[in-house]
């Protein structure tokens, strides 16, 4: 991977992570003001979420140099992505 490939997938890893401290924010104002539980819950999985993509994105795109993957056969490749998908959820 280019070093400015890299540099994109971590501005937009980041970026996900920004959002996600901002839903987080926002989630401290909903319980502060007391509003309803279910809006509170919505926010909180929304939160979730976008941290579960932010390390999905980066895991994905460094595992070669996180566990190795350039040694692995292609489908165990596609097995690590499909089990990073399911990790996103």
């Amino acid at each position: 991977m280019s070093k400015h490939s890299q540099q994109t997938i971590n501005e937009q890893v980041i970026r996900r992570i920004n959002n996600v401290n901002g839903q987080l924010s926002g989630i401290v104002r909903m319980i502060e003001r007391g509003d309803d539980c279910v809006s509170v819950l919505v926010q909180f999985k929304a939160a979730k979420s976008g941290i579960g993509r932010a390390l999905s994105l980066f895991l994905k795109e460094n595992m070669k140099q996180c566990v190795g993957a350039e040694k692995m056969s292609e489908k165990k490749e596609k097995d690590l992505e499909k089990m990073l998908d399911e990790l996103a959820k």
